[in-house]
C-alpha cells in the first residue's frame, strides 16, 4: 500500500496567529508539537536556536513542550518597549540593537514564508487550506487517524471529502484487506473505474482457447493442477469446468501454465448434458450419478474431495478393471471424476 497524508486541521491565518502573541512577536505560520518534543528538537526541525524559538513564542515553558499545541516556527520579535518611550528611542533602539530582531528562515530557503511543509503524496479530496497532515500507516483508520490528532471522525472526513462515509453494500468477492473503496455509478466500467483510482485493469490474458465468451471468474493455471485441483478449488464441479473451458481435452493433459481458465458465468449454475454412448443410468441409481453407469448396478459410492481411482476402488473392495468396467464414461486416466457424484462399485 503506498503510503499517503490526510488533512487534520484548518489552516490557521497569519492575522489569527498574530492576535495570539503579545506586542512584539509577529508570527506568520504555526506547527503543531508532538509527543515528546521539546523546546531544542523542535526548534531545530524549522532551522531555529532554542533562543529564536522563545523569542517568537513568548511564555513558552522550556524544555518539554505541549503535545498538539500550536507553537510559532515562522515570525519576527521585537522587544516590548514603553508606551511612554519617544520614537525617536524606539528606532533607535531597534537600530542599534542588531539581535533585538530576528526573522526566522523557512525550513527551505526556495519556499515562500507562508508555505506549508510538503506532504507527498497526498489523498484526494483534501482541504485546500490545509496546514496539518498525518501519514496513513498499516493498520489506520477513521477512528485511530482521528484519535491519534485529537479531532472527530466528522471533522476528519469534513477535510478529506473524498473518504467514503460508507462502504456498504459491497461486491462480493473483495479482498479481506482492501482499504479503498469505490462507489459504482451509472456510466462506470471497469476501465472508468480503474482510471479515477489511478490503477490498472487486470485483462486475465493469456486465456486458455475454448474459455466461455460470457465467463465472470478466471483462475490462473499454476503448477500442479489439474481439472481437479482447479474445480475443487473454485468449489465448481468437473462438469461446469469442463463446460466453461470447451477446448481442455478428456484427459486434461493440455492445461497450460500461467494461462487463465473460466471458473464461473453469470446467472446459476447448471450443469451441461452430457451425451454418451454408454448403458443408460438405471432408474434406482442415486442422484446425482455419473453418466455411463451400467444399468444393472447395485451398489454406488459417492465421489470425495481427494478421491482416485486407486482409493475409490479400495475403498469398495473391487479392481480398477472392474471399477472401469461399471462406470463407462471415466476415461482411461480416471482424470474426469466429479465431485460429490455417485459411480457404481458393484454390478452382477
Amino acid at each position: 500500500m503506498q503510503l499517503t497524508s490526510l488533512a487534520i486541521t484548518g489552516l490557521i491565518s497569519v492575522a489569527s496567529a498574530r492576535s495570539l502573541f503579545p506586542r512584539g512577536v509577529e508570527c506568520d505560520y504555526e506547527f503543531p508539537a508532538d509527543s515528546g518534543d521539546s523546546c531544542v528538537n523542535f526548534a531545530a526541525g524549522w532551522g531555529l536556536s532554542a533562543d529564536e524559538f522563545i523569542q517568537i513564542n513568548s511564555g513558552v515553558a522550556c524544555p518539554n513542550l505541549e503535545a498538539g499545541k500550536l507553537y510559532c516556527v515562522i515570525g519576527r520579535w521585537t522587544p516590548d518597549v514603553s508606551a511612554t518611550a519617544p520614537s525617536s528611542q524606539i528606532q533607535s533602539t531597534s537600530a542599534t540593537l542588531r539581535t533585538s530582531t530576528v526573522t526566522v528562515p523557512l525550513p527551505s530557503t526556495t519556499a515562500s514564508a507562508t508555505a506549508a511543509p510538503s506532504n507527498s503524496p497526498t489523498m484526494p479530496g483534501i482541504a485546500p487550506t490545509c496546514d496539518r497532515f498525518h501519514k496513513i500507516v498499516s493498520g489506520g483508520n477513521c477512528e485511530a487517524i482521528a484519535q491519534k490528532n485529537g479531532i472527530t471522525v466528522g471533522q476528519l472526513k469534513s477535510r478529506n471529502t473524498e473518504i467514503d462515509t460508507t462502504n456498504s453494500p459491497t461486491m462480493p468477492g473483495i479482498a479481506p484487506t482492501c482499504n479503498r473503496f469505490h462507489k459504482i455509478v451509472s456510466g462506470d466500467n471497469c476501465e472508468t473505474m480503474a482510471q479515477k483510482a489511478g490503477i490498472t485493469v487486470a485483462h486475465n490474458s493469456p486465456l486458455l482457447p475454448g474459455t466461455a465468451p460470457n465467463c465472470n471468474a478466471f483462475y490462473k493455471i499454476v503448477s500442479g493442477d489439474s481439472c481437479e485441483i482447479i474445480a475443487q478449488k473454485n468449489s465448481i464441479t468437473l462438469a461446469q469446468f469442463r463446460s466453461w473451458n470447451t477446448e481442455i481435452n478428456a484427459a486434461c493433459n493440455n492445461l497450460l501454465l500461467d494461462y487463465y481458465v473460466c471458473v464461473r458465468v453469470p446467472g446459476p449454475s447448471v450443469l451441461p448434458s452430457v451425451t454418451t454412448s454408454a448403458v443408460a443410468t438405471p432408474t434406482n441409481t442415486p442422484s446425482p450419478a455419473m453418466p455411463g453407469i451400467v444399468g444393472n448396478c447395485n451398489r454406488f459410492y459417492k465421489v470425495a474431495s481427494g478421491d482416485g481411482r486407486d482409493s475409490i476402488a479400495q475403498k469398495a473392495g473391487i479392481t480398477v478393471a472392474n471399477f472401469k468396467r461399471w462406470n463407462t464414461f471415466i476415461n482411461t486416466a480416471f482424470t474426469n471424476l466429479w465431485l460429490d457424484y455417485y459411480v457404481c462399485t458393484r454390478a452382477p
